[in-house]
């Protein structure tokens, strides 16, 4: 308040101090406006930043297979089968019921935890088993999609370890070939059907394997040479994301995420490109296919350890034949 002198007489100012209820209105509705504004950009941001985060997951798990192919003179194994995890004292080859996700560990700076499974006894070894099983590693796993947590175990019972009491699940799959998993299930000798591999280590030797009938990179007991790539390494997929219903992210209700990553050939793992990649989209189930929960694509990485972003409106012929090492057939790949 301040002093005027008019006429002789002094008269008081008031200064005004605050806001009107009007000004605060304008104020607080010229903030909702640019939160508005800058919203979507900040999604869109942080969708870039997951993007990114997936696209270096391949890439480090892909260069891991290149390391494992230069150590061992082929592509890690796809394992024997669902009912079969990692069994780190047999190998990197035929002999190794784990699959491929288990056999990169070590090319991945992961070898400590390669070797957790290993025991003194065989209940030593059943029980680490167990607790691998429940080890997530977020190498494997998209942001987009979910967090590298524990989630529920709901698949079979296995032939080699303690039933696990959680899963560590991943979303990236191996490239099997151009056609499903479809082809007839014919028991073997022990009544086990052959895609979920043996029903004993003895048992392996009379077992009926799949090795012949995929024309991928990586499926049941698959050895896999650079020089087996007839159509070319940079023509052929080698990892890719797989597609998974959005309702069963965390619930292990989908029989293509029902498992956990260390065991062998099974749709938890790997997937096939006779159908083209999707969005993960509610209610449609799709567990033979590569997807993601990206936008407009999902990440691919080719034998030569390039990644590229493969829209889901790829053509579908020319994504099947990325499937297939050795059709020899002409492939224009998209921009």
């Amino acid at each position: 308040m301040s002093a005027l002198q008019v006429a002789g007489y002094t008269m008081q100012v008031r200064r005004r101090t605050g806001f009107t209820l009007v000004e605060l209105l304008v104020v607080i509705a010229i903030i909702g406006i640019l939160v508005a504004l800058l919203l979507p950009a900040i999604q869109s941001a942080r969708a870039a930043a997951r993007r990114t985060t997936c696209s270096n997951n391949i890439r480090q798990l892909s260069l891991a297979c290149m390391n494992h192919e230069s150590a061992h003179g082929h592509l890690p194994t796809g394992g024997w089968g669902w009912r079969w995890f990692a069994d780190p004292n047999r190998g990197f080859g035929k002999d190794q019921p784990g699959g491929w996700c288990f056999n990169v560990l070590p090319y991945a700076e992961e070898e400590t935890l390669y070797d957790s499974a290993n025991g003194a006894t065989d209940a030593e070894r059943r029980a680490n088993s167990a607790r691998l099983a429940a080890t997530p590693v977020g190498i494997f796993t998209c942001p987009s999609r979910r967090a590298p947590q524990v989630y529920p175990h709901t698949g079979t019972v296995f032939f080699n370890i303690n039933n696990p009491a959680g899963a560590g699940r991943g979303d990236y799959a191996a490239n099997a070939g151009d056609a499903g998993d479809n082809d007839p299930e014919d028991l073997n000798p022990d009544g086990v059907r052959n895609e979920t591999g043996p029903a004993s280590y003895a048992a392996a030797a009379t077992h009926v394997w799949r090795d012949s009938w995929h024309r991928g990179v990586c499926y049941q007991r698959s050895k896999i040479k650079i020089g087996d790539i007839i159509d070319g390494t940079s023509k052929t997929y080698l990892l890719g994301e797989r597609y998974l219903m959005p309702q069963n992210y965390s619930s292990g209700a989908d029989p293509g995420d029902d498992q956990n990553l260390w065991i062998g050939h099974d749709r938890d793992i790997i997937r096939w490109t006779d159908q083209p990649p999707r969005r993960d989209t509610e209610g449609l189930s799709y567990q033979w296919a590569f997807g993601s929960a990206h936008t407009n694509g999902c990440f691919f990485s080719f034998c030569d350890g390039a990644v590229r972003f493969i829209a889901y409106d790829i053509d579908p012929t020319t994504h099947q034949r990325l499937g297939n090492r050795q059709d020899r057939q002409s492939i224009n790949l998209p921009d």
